[in-house]
């Protein structure tokens, strides 16, 4: 499976991120219980919105204390790996790596 299949907007989502931003991916794919937080609008929350769109990922709860002030919540976003991204993304990901 290559970049392709999930439309030419996963390869030019994919190519706006950062190193970092990169990094996160493949950070969170080794624990099943990772949440990644990110920016509302920022290139790794339309990645991950995308990336939601086909099942590799979900939004998550914001892991912020309770007396976290309402901005917070208004600008953070949070996502998952889902199973099938867990099983797919390694692969896809190095595919988009090559084409960026």
């Amino acid at each position: 499976m290559n970049s392709l299949d999930f439309g030419p907007m996963m390869a030019t989502t994919y190519a706006e991120l950062f190193p970092g931003d990169k990094s996160v991916n493949v950070t969170a794919l080794r624990d099943p219980e990772a949440v990644m937080l990110t920016s509302a609008c920022s290139p790794n929350h339309v990645f991950w919105t995308h990336l939601s769109l086909v099942d590799m990922t979900r939004p998550a709860d914001l892991p912020l204390n309770a007396d976290a002030p309402p901005e917070a919540r208004a600008i953070m976003r949070a996502f998952s790996f889902t199973d099938r991204g867990r099983q797919v993304l390694p692969g896809m990901l190095k595919s988009l790596e090559r084409r960026s």
